[in-house]
């Protein structure tokens, strides 16, 4: 899986369990896709920590009218051999009527666990 447009492409197909879990306001589920001792970085806010925080954190964005999102993966790479991925990419959440609620960069850091790959750090700034 060494080949960057590989990598590219398995992390865009990771995204697709969060993004459908995130649209279909299971947020618990959401959670499970993250290390038990994640890091949370949204835009504005200190770190969180934790299963916990990323299910409250998603769920306080939803119901304040995020109602999906996408995210499109520019660049992948491999950390510490397939053991830890890198992912960068850029973001949109949308309103209920599909018009733009946030769109900006992102950053995460999917870790092996079992042999699942579960997002350890998640990093996203707003462009505005």
């Amino acid at each position: 899986m060494a080949d960057s447009h590989d990598l590219k492409a398995f992390c865009q197909q990771l995204q697709e369990e969060p993004v459908k879990r995130y649209k279909a306001g299971d947020f618990k589920g959401l959670s499970e896709l993250y290390t038990p001792n994640c890091k949370l970085m949204p835009t504005g806010t200190d770190v969180l920590f934790g299963r916990e925080a990323v299910e409250k954190s998603f769920r306080d964005f939803f119901n304040a009218g995020a109602k999906w999102s996408t995210l499109d993966t520019d660049e992948a790479g491999q950390v510490h051999g397939d053991d830890c991925l890198y992912e960068r990419g850029h973001y949109k959440f949308f309103n209920e009527d599909g018009s733009v609620r946030e769109a900006g960069k992102y950053v995460i850091i999917w870790k092996k666990i079992e042999g699942e790959y579960r997002i350890d750090i998640d990093i996203w700034n707003a462009n505005q």
